[in-house]
């Protein structure tokens, strides 16, 4: 049985990570940092009790890979723990998907790691976050990707972000622990490899010899600033958003863009949201148009933003009486003498002979169309509801009264023609009111 690496353990009690009981999903390419990070997940196993799956990823990308998965099989095994391997065409995919490889590839991963269900736990070490904080440095990232990664985020952990690679490898080979070598890591056409071979040696020899450290430092000062701000934008979200629709009368532009992309979070649609898209959506919103994220649309009016759902039907039956909706309480009765029709209220009086079949009441449907009163023709409900300027979030709760034949009341603004009460008896009329909920 190896040792637990003290700093790794530091890692796991200081985030919470594992809690007895737990699944986590250990993510091992057979690399040295990956079989640091099983062996020390399974002798914690020691010390808490959770399960824990070996997740193996073969991208089809070099010929050595067979090998590696045979081996990541075996160490698995040699443990007498659960082994999954996951074989993919990365390099057909990114193509079809006109993505990078590194995209794609990291895409295949992500989503086999949450099939297997439970906390993924990932080797990324110190050496990678100075890489990744570099690397979006150069592409000009936000405050958020200048923080680098996160020890924890959702069902994603890496407790490895203070060790180096240099310590991985030490306590490696002092474990007399084997491990596999990728030989595309000494690669220079792939972006990451011409960082870390080439860019901070560089640095290092010409600027800077304790460059990593400055920029975890940087990273670290992000972080702080960002959890700072994104406490606030989670309190501008908590307390103006009500059932997915938020209030966005905000005056600066890029506190709006934080709340929409803390908005967007929530959808899951934050993936490849940069700047650019990012100040789309503001200009949408300022103009109050929709917007498309990810092939996911949204509605802005009215100072509120959101998401556009094609609207369940709800039908109640009406009888006579009391009777309470989703809409609010109508009520129907028979007339014993004689009332005015009052269309400022919310009130119709229908003669009993005009009425087709069973009275209903319902939400809007698509190609609805009624004969609004005192107006030639009938029109489309949605011209209607915009000649009224009744604001798009509320129109899937407008109430319609209907009969077999179509609508008789849009409530509370407009009776259809063809239902008049004139000239027709009391006993022979039926008054529905409506009471908002």
């Amino acid at each position: 049985m190896v040792r637990l690496h003290q700093g790794f353990l530091d890692n796991l009690i200081t985030h919470h990570m594992i809690e007895a009981g737990d699944t986590v999903v250990a993510a091992v390419s057979g690399g040295a940092d990956s079989m640091f990070l099983l062996c020390n997940l399974k002798a914690y196993q020691d010390l808490v009790p959770f399960t824990l799956k070996v997740a193996h990823v073969h991208h089809g990308l070099r010929l050595s890979a067979d090998e590696d998965a045979k081996f990541v099989q075996a160490v698995a095994h040699a443990m007498d723990l659960d082994c999954y391997v996951k074989y993919s065409d990365v390099a057909t995919m990114a193509g079809d998907a006109g993505k990078s490889v590194e995209t794609m590839g990291r895409s295949v991963r992500y989503a086999f790691f949450n099939e297997l269900g439970g906390k993924i736990f990932t080797a990324h070490n110190r050496d990678d976050q100075v890489e990744t904080i570099l690397f979006r440095m150069l592409r000009g990232t936000g405050l958020t990707g200048l923080g680098g990664m996160y020890d924890v985020l959702g069902n994603r952990y890496k407790p490895m972000l203070n060790i180096s690679r240099a310590a991985i490898e030490t306590y490696l080979n002092d474990e007399g622990i084997a491990y596999c070598t990728d030989e595309t890591n000494f690669e220079t056409h792939y972006t990451r490899n011409k960082l870390r071979l080439e860019l901070l040696p560089h640095l290092k020899s010409c600027y800077n010899s304790s460059v990593d450290e400055a920029i975890l430092r940087l990273g670290e000062l992000a972080r702080q600033n960002e959890n700072y701000i994104a406490a606030h934008v989670n309190g501008y979200l908590k307390a103006h958003e009500r059932e997915g629709e938020l209030d966005i009368e905000i005056d600066d532009d890029y506190f709006l863009s934080l709340v929409l992309r803390a908005y967007f979070k929530q959808f899951n649609l934050t993936e490849d949201l940069g700047k650019m898209q990012m100040d789309a959506a503001v200009n949408a919103v300022r103009r109050a148009k929709s917007l498309t994220i990810s092939g996911t649309v949204f509605d802005s009016d009215g100072g509120v933003l959101r998401l556009r759902r094609d609207a369940v039907p709800v039908e109640t039956h009406l009888v006579m009486g009391r009777n309470d909706t989703p809409f609010g309480v109508f009520t129907v009765e028979e007339l014993e003498s004689a009332v005015q029709d009052n269309e400022t209220q919310p009130v119709v009086v229908i003669a009993k002979a005009k009425i087709h079949g069973d009275l209903v009441v319902r939400n809007r449907r698509p190609k609805d169309r009624f004969h609004p009163k005192g107006m030639v023709g009938t029109k489309k409900l949605k011209e209607y509801f915009i000649d009224e300027k009744i604001p798009r979030r509320m129109r899937d709760r407008v109430p319609l009264l209907c009969d077999e034949s179509g609508i008789i009341w849009v409530v509370p603004y407009r009776k259809a023609a063809g239902y008049d009460s004139e000239d027709v008896s009391a006993s022979d009329l039926v008054r529905i009111s409506w009471e908002e909920l």
